[in-house]
């Protein structure tokens, strides 16, 4: 949500762009990454009959967790000039020993300055894998977006941070990935970034809090390489 604009992960049928100005009466602006044709449509579940009767009718999990489509999260840039969406993707045969890292999800960067007519301007692929993380996930979850940077949980491929300066051109920066962990998410707070735990050796879940700077006492920090401008610093040669 951004402004009046809302933006939805819709899986297969990609990521819808509504005017929400009216809340009562959401209009769609555009849809963009979508798998799906008119022709793809499931019909609405009857709930007259059994739940497993209209799964077995209906549903193919096998597609429905493989490329294409999987839009699964979704968050604007904070200018409003870009979305990033995340794909919850996994190869067809998730236990095979040497899978390619493109049959994982990852993270597509669109422009959408014309918010009529997006256009996909990169793609961030998931992290490597290496020859002993057969049956181990690497897809695309949750994410953050901030000012300029992308903070991405990649469940077994770890935390992941990118300066996303230049959105078209993601650089990474920083990454934490301990062996036997996954993440289901990433998210930034007063200048830590913040990643929820979801794996064997942390059956209970919980939290990792990582700082580029190991916890040394400082005021909260804000993300870039110079001060915000406000509220503004006089310069010392205008002080009297």
């Amino acid at each position: 949500m951004q402004d009046d604009i809302c933006y939805a992960a819709l899986w297969d049928a990609g990521t819808a762009a509504l005017d929400v100005s009216d809340p009562a009466n959401p209009t769609l602006v555009s849809r963009f990454g979508s798998a799906l044709d008119a022709s793809d449509a499931i019909p609405a579940y009857d709930f007259s009959e059994p739940t497993g009767a209209y799964l077995a009718r209906e549903w193919d999990f096998t597609a429905y967790l493989t490329a294409p489509g999987n839009a699964h999260y979704v968050q604007p840039s904070t200018n409003g000039d870009h979305v990033f969406v995340g794909a919850e993707t996994f190869p067809k045969d998730v236990g095979v020993s040497d899978p390619d890292v493109d049959d994982y999800g990852g993270i597509s960067v669109w422009d959408t300055s014309d918010l009529e007519e997006p256009s996909e301007i990169t793609r961030i692929a998931p992290p490597v894998i290496d020859e002993d993380d057969s049956g181990k996930f690497f897809t695309s979850h949750n994410f953050d977006v901030t000012a300029n940077r992308l903070h991405t949980a990649w469940y077994h491929g770890g935390i992941h941070i990118y300066d996303i300066t230049h959105p078209s051109s993601p650089e990474p920066i920083a990454d934490y990935d301990p062996d036997g962990y996954a993440f289901w998410t990433a998210v930034s707070g007063r200048g830590f970034t913040i990643g929820g735990v979801y794996g064997a050796v942390s059956s209970e879940g919980g939290l990792t809090v990582l700082h580029a700077d190991r916890g040394k006492k400082r005021p909260p920090a804000f993300e870039g390489g110079s001060p915000p401008g406000e509220p503004g610093v006089m310069p010392e040669e205008q002080r009297e």
